[in-house]
């Protein structure tokens, strides 16, 4: 939402400024869901269709997993979410090294869950696991910084993420940093 808010207030620079034609990010990515903690990565690409707007596509996996006593037994849960998730990112140029956005992005998630753990007082051990497809959602923006007319450094992007799937809805915070290739102009 600042980055909204920046967009809206920076000046516009007299000179018109290229942009590159196609994008092409890679990151580290931490999405927080639940109060559970997810590592993974994220690989975001697509068009600029003109200095203020590009259509991304971003596909990204994490991975998490926590270890509850419940009922006397340590479980452990591990949790995998994939997602193909597009949408349009809104930019801006500013003197001729720095680019905040804001981005929406929508599309589908894949969340697998394996549960496990060993009953109190015996050797038997329980585990159960299950996956399912629905809606995911990113809303947030970032900053890059150019190093070069081929590449900037994403310092960061912050989302605001959902995940729904089997008519339960999570919600959490993503945070990525990587770099940018960019490739043409426009």
């Amino acid at each position: 939402m600042i980055t909204l808010g920046l967009l809206l207030l920076l000046p516009l620079t007299g000179k018109a400024q290229e942009v590159a034609a196609m994008e092409l990010y890679g990151s580290y990515s931490h999405l927080r869901i639940e109060e559970i903690p997810h590592h993974g990565w994220n690989l975001t690409f697509g068009p600029n269709l003109n200095k203020n707007l590009g259509l991304m596509v971003e596909l990204s996996g994490h991975y998490g997993s926590v270890t509850e006593r419940i009922f006397g037994a340590d479980v452990k849960t591990e949790s995998r979410v994939h997602s193909i998730l597009m949408g349009p990112r809104m930019f801006e140029t500013v003197a001729d090294k720095w680019t905040p956005y804001a981005q929406f992005l929508l599309g589908v998630n894949h969340v697998d869950v394996d549960a496990s753990g060993t009953i109190p007082g015996t050797t038997t051990t329980a585990s159960v696991s299950d996956g399912d497809i629905g809606l995911g959602l990113a809303l947030g923006g970032g900053l890059d910084m150019k190093i070069n007319d081929a590449a900037s450094l994403r310092i960061f992007q912050a989302d605001y993420y959902i995940v729904r799937v089997g008519g339960f809805k999570s919600e959490g915070a993503r945070v990525t940093a990587g770099i940018v290739f960019r490739f043409g102009q426009r």
